[in-house]
């Protein structure tokens, strides 16, 4: 599974009747996971909602979330009207005025607002803008679908970031490698340091070669890095598996952490112009590194 990015851009939309609801989600590098949610009207339960598919989604980085709204809810209720139930009691009750002697035509007009206003005749069903599950409905399926174009995103720039620090791990071995094939020359270079110095302290007289190979012994060991060496071949065999397995960014930098203190050490000990070469070399990739994994989740 490939490491993923923080950073990413998704956009989804989905339509309730007239009205049209558009979910924008971009996402940037965040050592936790800092969630920002913009609605236009008061919503604070649809936020959390929101805010939860996030969270079940997502570990590290600032998620950043907007939904706007085009085309309008109607505040007026939908008007339905029973036509055939009209029709048969306007019907009944004009039979029923002329079977009473009451002929008036204004009579009739007046009893037949009063009949109209009955509930039975009549329906106002909710409006758009009073149904709130529908709502939440729609604009969830609008936020899945950013969501969904927002984790492709950062699923492709997590795979560019996995080959090029791939690929610097692989520098880091080379330079490991190049370290050392220089540690094996140290003992002898250490001697040669060693037997010039004294040489010059002499003045020419004889060198006690048995005290020379003693004393190129002693510090030799003490640059000694074989261990260090060894620890720095896990800590890339763990961080290639750590970036190849998606173990997550803070892994990743521990690991790097790690490296970076072995690192200094071989600096330190060996004390080797090619050594501190390569170190310097070694650190340059190491920074260059952690900038990048400051963008995996």
């Amino acid at each position: 599974m490939a490491i993923r990015s923080m950073t990413g851009f998704g956009r989804g939309s989905a339509e309730l009747g007239s009205v049209r609801f558009e979910a924008v989600v971009r996402g940037v590098n965040h050592r936790f996971l800092d969630l920002s949610v913009k609605i236009l009207w008061p919503e604070p339960e649809l936020e959390q909602e929101i805010q939860k598919l996030i969270r079940e989604r997502f570990t590290r980085g600032r998620v950043e979330v907007s939904i706007q709204q085009s085309g309008r809810m109607s505040s007026e209720r939908n008007l339905q009207i029973h036509v055939d139930l009209l029709r048969e009691s306007a019907t009944n009750l004009k039979n029923a005025l002329h079977a009473a002697g009451l002929t008036d035509a204004a009579f009739f007009r007046d009893a037949l607002g009063i009949l109209f206003r009955r509930e039975e005749f009549i329906d106002f069903s909710g409006s758009v803008s009073d149904d709130v599950p529908a709502r939440h409905k729609v604009v969830l399926q609008a936020i899945e679908q950013a969501l969904d174009a927002f984790s492709a995103m950062r699923l492709v720039e997590g795979e560019a970031l996995e080959r090029d620090l791939l690929d610097r791990v692989a520098s880091l071995r080379r330079i490991v490698g190049g370290i050392e094939k220089a540690a094996e020359i140290l003992p002898l270079e250490l001697k040669r340091r060693l037997r010039d110095r004294i040489e010059k302290l002499l003045e020419g007289n004889p060198v006690d070669e048995e005290r020379v190979v003693l004393e190129a012994a002693v510090l030799a060991d003490r640059g000694d890095i074989t261990e260090e060496l060894t620890r720095l071949r896990s800590h890339l065999d763990q961080l290639q598996l750590a970036l190849t397995d998606n173990q997550g960014g803070r892994k990743i930098e521990f690991l790097l952490q790690e490296v970076g203190r072995e690192i200094n050490t071989c600096g330190s000990k060996a004390q080797l112009a090619e050594i501190s070469r390569l170190v310097v070399e070694a650190k340059a990739e190491l920074e260059r590194m952690r900038e990048q994994v400051q963008n995996v989740e």
